[in-house]
């Protein structure tokens, strides 16, 4: 069965932004920011499916915090069993929300007046044929300023 979907809306659910005002920070110095990204979904009625990716940031030895939260809404032509349902929403539907998510989160921090912060791309293919439990944490660490 070949599935086919579409974006019916994709919308901001939350965000924030905080600066660490005990973090040191030097010039130049390379600083790792460590991320937790999840993924959750729900059926709706019908051939709808909402699918929320949440990547937060809130280190204690990092310059700031963040945490930012989109859902999407997609539509399908038939629905999928759960197999592939969970595969379609953690691979596809979770590579069509990032770009929204680490534009946010740029943003964010380029209107706190610190270089923007963006998030590296995720291989949403090889994270989810990791085990559960090693799916949440990713490391990203800043491009060279």
């Amino acid at each position: 069965m070949e599935l086919r979907f579409s974006i019916k809306q994709i919308r901001l659910l939350a965000s924030h932004f905080e600066f660490n005002p005990s973090f040191p920070l030097k010039e130049r110095e390379n600083v790792e920011i460590v991320t937790d990204m999840s993924i959750d979904y729900k059926k709706q009625r019908g051939k709808i499916v909402t699918v929320t990716l949440s990547v937060t940031s809130d280190g204690k030895e990092q310059p700031f915090t963040f945490s930012t939260v989109f859902a999407g809404i997609f539509k399908f032509s038939e629905m999928p069993d759960k197999e592939d349902l969970d595969r379609v929403v953690n691979i596809n539907c979770a590579a069509i929300l990032l770009p929204y998510v680490r534009e946010s989160i740029a943003d964010l921090t380029r209107r706190a007046s610190i270089p923007p912060f963006h998030l590296d791309p995720i291989n949403f293919v090889s994270a989810y044929k990791r085990p559960e439990a090693s799916r949440k944490k990713e490391v990203v660490k800043p491009q060279e300023q």
